[in-house]
């Protein structure tokens, strides 16, 4: 189950309006800090894209494979710290290597907040736990 999760570092900024993709190559966007340490720090700190090994390997994304268990993938529509683009690379990957998958992408709902505990969205984690994990 992935809820408004990251997919793929090296693409972390795609979706958004150009400023805000590029907060999000910066050397102190958490992502960056994550992966490279603090920005103060200038033997290996940098943008995400300084290093896009390091992102590659810390990639959810790169260790999909036909193994991979069914997922359930949400996110808003209106979420600025993850764009919807990670959720729907996520989905196609899975797709793409015949592993099921689900996307919901929640008209209105940010990171976090009032839209996520409503109980629209709470049956669908729960049905998808119920198909996917009472066997």
């Amino acid at each position: 189950m992935d809820i408004y999760g990251l997919s793929d570092l090296n693409k972390i900024g795609y979706g958004y309006e150009k400023e805000l993709e590029e907060e999000h190559y910066s050397a102190s966007a958490p992502e960056a800090i994550w992966l490279n340490g603090m920005a103060t720090n200038s033997r290996t700190s940098g943008s995400i894209l300084q290093y896009p090994k390091r992102a590659t390997a810390a990639n959810p994304i790169t260790y999909i494979n036909k193994n991979t268990p069914p997922f359930l993938i949400m996110v808003g529509d209106k979420d600025r710290r993850v764009s919807p683009n990670q959720s729907e690379l996520m989905h196609e990957a899975l797709l793409k290597a015949g592993v099921q998958s689900k996307l919901y992408i929640i008209k209105g709902a940010d990171h976090g907040g009032v839209e996520w505990v409503q109980d629209e969205i709470s049956n669908i984690i729960f049905k998808f736990l119920d198909e996917n994990l009472k066997r």
